[in-house]
């Protein structure tokens, strides 16, 4: 499609079905600017976004992005101007931004563990939706990189003792099943590809930030 619109990004957006604004990516745009500003401020140079365009930012993620039924949040369709409700974690995950007031974090966190009973965190879409597929990458199963991620999204919004939580419980997961590339979220058992380099990885880091003496 992007090949038929010489790779054109407006061409594309008027021609494609499928244009979305993904909630973790948006959330990851401001993590990302807001953390470039502060570099800036540290070593002395000007800020790469005003504090108005921030705020402007902020305040189009929470429009786009939060349903006002569930307070939870979702991609956005902009074909169809409606949010995708599907029951995964992305809204979850997009607390990294810090634009998520923690009190509704919180909320969204809990009513997420409910959803899943007594499914292994962070299950990629809710057992109870009838695509769930708790061996089929992105129907169900669980990945170290997203607890990762979740785990700092948990931390930024002040929910620490929820975030070390979550930590603690996907370090025994891989110990007992070893550095697989995804989790059954049914009972933990590895699967996809073993000997998982990104699941070592990040695996070594929640164990760092443990060992560091943070709350995580």
């Amino acid at each position: 499609m992007l090949d038929g619109c010489d790779y054109s990004i407006v061409k594309y957006r008027e021609r494609s079905p499928f244009v979305v604004n993904d909630v973790f990516i948006d959330a990851a745009w401001y993590r990302a600017a807001t953390d470039l500003n502060a570099i800036a401020e540290r070593i002395g140079t000007r800020a790469s976004f005003s504090s108005s365009e921030l705020d402007e930012f902020a305040a189009a993620f929470d429009e786009r992005h939060r349903d006002p039924g569930s307070e939870g949040y979702f991609d956005y369709d902009i074909v169809s101007g409606t949010r995708i409700l599907a029951p995964t974690p992305a809204g979850i995950a997009a607390t990294i931004s810090g634009i998520i007031p923690s009190a509704r974090a919180r909320r969204m966190w809990q009513s997420y563990l409910a959803e899943g009973g007594e499914m292994r965190a962070v299950w990629t879409l809710s057992p109870r939706h009838p695509a769930f597929e708790p061996d089929r990458y992105w129907r169900g199963p669980v990945w170290v990189h997203l607890n990762w991620l979740v785990g700092l999204g948990l931390e930024t919004v002040g929910l620490d003792e929820e975030a070390a939580k979550l930590r603690r419980e996907t370090l025994e997961m891989v110990s007992n099943a070893g550095f697989f590339e995804h989790y059954s979220p049914v009972d933990g058992s590895g699967s996809g590809a073993p000997r998982f380099s990104w699941t070592a990885a990040l695996s070594l880091d929640i164990a760092r930030v443990w060992a560091g003496g943070r709350k995580g």
